[in-house]
C-alpha cells in the first residue's frame, strides 16, 4: 500500500480497484478523479491518494511503484492557524507583502492563501515545475507576480528566495 499525490499515483496506476473488482484506468476515470480532487482541493482540503499492488519478494524496489491498483481519495481540513490571518494584515499593514512556498497542490494552496489574505487580486499561483527552465534573471522578473508556489522542491524554495533578494 502506498499514499501520496494524486497526479504521480494515478500516472502510476493501471486499474481501479472497486468493490466489484478491478476494472481499467480509463482517460475517463482519470478525469472523474481528478474532477474530484480539483473540488476537493478548491475548497482548501488536503488530498491523498492511496493505492495498492501485490509484492512477492520480501524486498520493495522503486520497480514496484508502478502498475498500482488506484484505490481511492482522502481529503482532509488541515485549516490554518488562527493567528494566520491575523499574521498576514499585521505583515500587509507594515509593508511587507507575504508571500507562501509549500508542498501542497496548487489549488489547494490557492484556497488557503486567498482565506488569509496572501493571494490577492492581482497576484498569482504557480507550481514550482515552471522555473525549472528560467534562468535566474528570468526567476528575478517572474517572482514580484507570484504570490504562492506550490509543489516546490528544496532547490525550487532556494531559487525563490535567491531571486526575491536579488
Amino acid at each position: 500500500y502506498t499514499k501520496g499525490a494524486i497526479d504521480v499515483l494515478l500516472d502510476r496506476s493501471t486499474q481501479l480497484l472497486t468493490a466489484n473488482g478491478p476494472v481499467p484506468m480509463t482517460p475517463e476515470l482519470r478525469a472523474q478523479i481528478q474532477q474530484v480532487n480539483r473540488q476537493q482541493s478548491e475548497n482548501g482540503l488536503r488530498v491523498l491518494a492511496f493505492a495498492c499492488r501485490r509484492v512477492d519478494a520480501p524486498a520493495v524496489s522503486l520497480e514496484d511503484e508502478n502498475d498500482l491498483s488506484f484505490l481511492g481519495l482522502i481529503a482532509m481540513m488541515d485549516p490554518p492557524r488562527e493567528e494566520s490571518k491575523a499574521a498576514v494584515a499585521e505583515c500587509i499593514a507594515a509593508g511587507i507583502r507575504p508571500i507562501m512556498i509549500t508542498g501542497d497542490h496548487k489549488i489547494t494552496a490557492s484556497a488557503i492563501a486567498r482565506e488569509i489574505g496572501i493571494l490577492t487580486e492581482g497576484t498569482e499561483a504557480a507550481e514550482g515545475s515552471v522555473i525549472d527552465d528560467m534562468t535566474d534573471e528570468e526567476l528575478k522578473e517572474f517572482v514580484p507576480k507570484i504570490s504562492v508556489y506550490a509543489r516546490v522542491s528544496p532547490e525550487h524554495k532556494i531559487r525563490i528566495v535567491r531571486a526575491w533578494q536579488a
